[in-house]
């Protein structure tokens, strides 16, 4: 059982098909948080967006209680039991069950206004199918940018089994491929707020697990660019890490995805896809495409997470 934490553009959609790989069968749940906490993210108190406005969870579906129910369920294979909100993540991210489109109607907002038997049986059926796949699976993986490391300790006492991957990434190497998916404006929004807000929330999550004693063997430091300086031999030092198998088909698809050629190499601007490109090219491209102007920017309001992630060495292989 595997949950990668992460954050928006930190090669989450890439490490987490690269665990895909590493056994036979495995379930992969994307962003089970989306339909609950939108475009925010859920910390120890609040739920808090990217312009740092943060606020009270809204309701129960936002509550601690209800984020613990929800990777419960999951990990336990419960999937009938989950809220629509949650459910439609399967649906929308069809790559992550390879069933959606079969149940993208039923799951719709108005074929679920009708509340007729067909409607029901059919998202039955589906849920079914899911859970049928979640109880065949040799290993479990959850991924979310949607989640603080203020859970992890309880998160890991709730579940011993479990192993969470801490992804983290440049900062300038974020904003760079934010601003490439215009995820940010940096003509029209207060920039230098957007980049503060970013790394005071990545310091002080990385502050967080290095605090952590006990249970520091079940979090994962994983860093982008550590794991794309030699994408094979970080691979297999990663799975490794993580109880997974560096397969065949690992080589394959690392070979196919990740290693530039002629043929291949393509633009990565993409959300939610992982493309035929070179991710080591991929994980550097900022101190060719950002502005030296922009860079300095950065420095001057991200140094303490870079000079963090620097003298520790977090997310080292």
């Amino acid at each position: 059982q595997i949950l990668i934490l992460a954050y928006m553009r930190t090669g989450s959609t890439f490490v987490g098909e690269l665990l895909k790989r590493g056994a036979k069968e495995i379930h992969y749940t994307f962003e089970p948080f989306w339909g609950v906490y939108g475009r925010a993210f859920r910390n120890k108190k609040d739920v808090c967006h990217r312009n740092d406005t943060c606020l009270a969870p809204d309701g129960e579906l936002q509550s601690t209680e209800k984020m613990f129910e929800i990777l419960r369920h999951i990990l336990n294979c419960k999937l009938s039991l989950l809220p629509y909100e949650v459910l439609k993540g399967f649906i929308t991210f069809e790559f992550s069950t390879g069933y959606s489109k079969k149940c993208l109607v039923a799951f719709s907002e108005k074929f679920m206004l009708r509340g007729s038997n067909e409607s029901t049986k059919r998202r039955k059926s589906c849920v079914e199918y899911w859970e049928q796949l979640c109880r065949n699976s040799d290993a479990q993986i959850i991924k979310s940018i949607r989640l603080s490391t203020d859970f992890a300790d309880d998160v890991i006492r709730a579940f011993p089994r479990l192993k969470i991957v801490h992804l983290v990434r440049d900062p300038r190497a974020i904003i760079n491929s934010r601003i490439k998916i215009k995820e940010i404006d940096i003509q029209k929004e207060d920039k230098r707020s957007y980049f503060k807000n970013l790394c005071n929330s990545m310091y002080h999550d990385i502050r967080t697990v290095m605090r952590m004693t006990g249970r520091r063997k079940n979090i994962i430091q994983l860093s982008f660019e550590e794991l794309t300086k030699n994408t094979m031999r970080g691979a297999k030092r990663f799975l490794k890490r993580v109880g997974l198998n560096y397969t065949m088909e690992t080589e394959y698809w690392l070979k196919k995805y990740s290693v530039q050629n002629g043929k291949t190499r393509r633009k990565h601007k993409e959300s939610y896809v992982v493309k035929k490109t070179d991710s080591k090219e991929i994980a550097h491209a900022w101190k060719s495409q950002l502005s030296s102007e922009l860079i300095g920017e950065i420095n001057s309001e991200c140094g303490h997470l870079i000079n963090l992630m620097k003298k520790s060495e977090y997310g080292r292989l």
